[in-house]
């Protein structure tokens, strides 16, 4: 466990569909938002393919899950989320999308980013994990290193005013073996309430509750916490704190 990571100044959040931003730190963001943190976090679906019945169209459905992202945003305090006009399951992995990440990482000035574990390709507890996830998760490593800090890449996004920056830390959740860990004991009822928001995606607002809780104290009593969120971390500046 890495006892010293720094506190952010600005986090930002790069997610596959409307949930999973809060689904993978929405505890770890409430937490470092009510410890004085900017929160960011950038979607790159519309989510317009998560309805398995076809109860709504995909254009109903894409704006019903824009309304539920901000609702959810704004419980856990975020200052500013986007959704790039993409198409959920469409994601493919190009220089596009890489400079979409890279747009948003130039804008928003994060130390920390947090995303999506590309490596994972089966999840933990079963399945395989969705190829979006995968794909916004290569991009945005990517995009953190060496795109977003060069001076030579996208030299469009430079001659709009948007300048170079360097990310001091990234944290994947999904890891199959995580290293530093969140205690967002405090903070479990914020991240229950922002699921509860995605309405279109989990039906049971008490089931979801439950689950929830239930899993984030798993991951804690395991480390020695209340309640926690395991990410793998990964320090783009060594010789800080928290850095090995």
């Amino acid at each position: 466990m890495l006892e010293a990571f720094p506190r952010p100044q600005r986090v930002m959040v790069v997610a596959a569909h409307p949930d999973d931003a809060e689904g993978g730190a929405g505890g770890t963001v409430a937490k470092w938002v009510r410890q004085g943190a900017e929160a960011y976090i950038l979607i790159a679906t519309n989510g317009d393919k998560g309805d398995d019945e076809a109860k709504t169209t995909p254009e109903e459905l894409a704006a019903l899950r824009a309304g539920e992202a901000r609702a959810a945003a704004e419980i856990l305090g975020v200052k500013e989320l986007a959704i790039l006009p993409r198409r959920d399951g469409e994601l493919i992995y190009s220089h596009d999308l890489r400079g979409d990440v890279v747009r948003y990482i130039r804008r928003w000035q994060p130390d920390v980013v947090l995303t999506h574990d590309p490596r994972v390709y089966f999840s933990a507890r079963g399945g395989i994990n969705h190829a979006d996830h995968r794909a916004i998760g290569q991009a945005t490593l990517d995009a953190v290193s060496p795109f977003a800090g060069g001076h030579q890449y996208y030299p469009v996004q430079l001659a709009e005013g948007l300048t170079p920056h360097a990310v001091r830390d990234v944290l994947l959740w999904g890891a199959e073996q995580p290293d530093h860990w969140e205690d967002v004991t405090e903070f479990v009822e914020f991240k229950v309430a922002a699921l509860q928001q995605h309405r279109s995606q989990f039906g049971d607002p008490e089931r979801t509750a439950q689950r929830t809780r239930e899993r984030m104290a798993q991951v804690g009593v395991a480390h020695g916490m209340g309640c926690a969120e395991g990410f793998w971390h990964l320090c783009l500046t060594p010789g800080v704190a928290g850095c090995g």
